[in-house]
């Protein structure tokens, strides 16, 4: 009789643990936003927190000839792209769902404060280019530590539509291995090639960027902490733009004071390269993806 009253209860028990998972597991309507229905199948643990909210547009806007709607999270306050015409659907889908899944990776802070100051960050997600071949993308963290300033970090991704798979810089970008390789046995052995490629493209871009803009020097000088990143870059319409590893809260917005030199030097402009350089130096992709 025990017996029997205990595998009752755990009937009901299974039965209420079965109804939950159940109710917790609901699809979304079809009316949902993308990144609602993308969490449903990819984050179903997150995809809870949104039971009762969801995204709303905020704006729609024409790049390139495509079609694009902006969604804003209200748990976040973030906003992120998806694309809406172009492409085969099978296509638009699969880079609709790298957009998802940047906006969900979005949230989490990439930089550090002190052990004093917990720091505040907030985020901005930008669409480069969208062309045929190509989209590019940016998300723009500014970490605020209180007294200690703010800081400024960027991560990108340019994708190949053909295959919506992530290029790589090597991909657009072949530089000669004019650096000396390390010639005692004990020093080749820890010879790292990623990092020795690394400051071969942070010395090709200090080059490149003091002759285009000769009175911006100083300002492309980078010591040991602050090198170029050879995968924080990014292909725009008029060609590669390149970002620090690391860099404080002024380094990539327009200047506010009266220095002519000192507004040029903060300017976008000064880094990007022009695709004349791309294709003297090409990838084997470059003229694949190229306007």
């Amino acid at each position: 009789m025990i017996l029997a009253k205990k595998l009752r209860v755990a009937a009901v028990c299974l039965a209420l643990v079965s109804g939950a998972a159940a109710a917790e597991s609901s699809a979304p309507p079809k009316q949902a936003s993308p990144f609602k229905q993308w969490l449903y199948w990819s984050q179903p643990d997150d995809y809870l927190r949104y039971t009762n909210t969801d995204l709303t547009t905020v704006k729609q806007e024409n790049i390139n000839g495509f079609d694009v709607v902006w969604w804003r999270d209200p748990l976040t306050g973030n906003t992120y792209p998806q694309i809406t015409s172009g492409y085969t659907a099978n296509t638009r889908t699969q880079l609709n769902n790298v957009l998802n899944a940047a906006m969900y990776t979005m949230p989490s802070k990439k930089g550090y404060c002190s052990e004093d100051s917990i720091g505040k960050a907030t985020h901005e997600f930008s669409l480069i280019w969208v062309s045929p071949r190509v989209v590019s993308y940016q998300i723009k963290e500014v970490l605020d530590c209180g007294a200690e300033g703010k800081q400024v970090l960027f991560s990108t991704q340019s994708i190949a539509t053909e295959n919506v798979k992530p290029l790589s810089i090597h991909d657009v970008l072949a530089l000669s291995d004019t650096r000396p390789l390390p010639l005692i046995r004990n020093e080749l052995a820890g010879f790292d090639r990623a990092v020795h490629q690394v400051l071969i493209l942070r010395d090709w871009l200090e080059e490149r960027f003091s002759e285009r803009y000769p009175q911006c020097g100083y300002f492309f000088y980078v010591d040991e902490g602050n090198q170029w990143s050879d995968d924080v870059w990014a292909l725009t319409p008029q060609g590669i733009r390149f970002y620090p590893a690391s860099q404080d809260y002024d380094f990539h917005l327009r200047a506010v004071d009266n220095d002519d030199i000192r507004k040029t030097c903060r300017t976008e402009q000064v880094v990007v390269l022009p695709w004349s350089l791309l294709q003297a130096n090409p990838g084997p992709l470059t003229k694949t993806v190229m306007p």
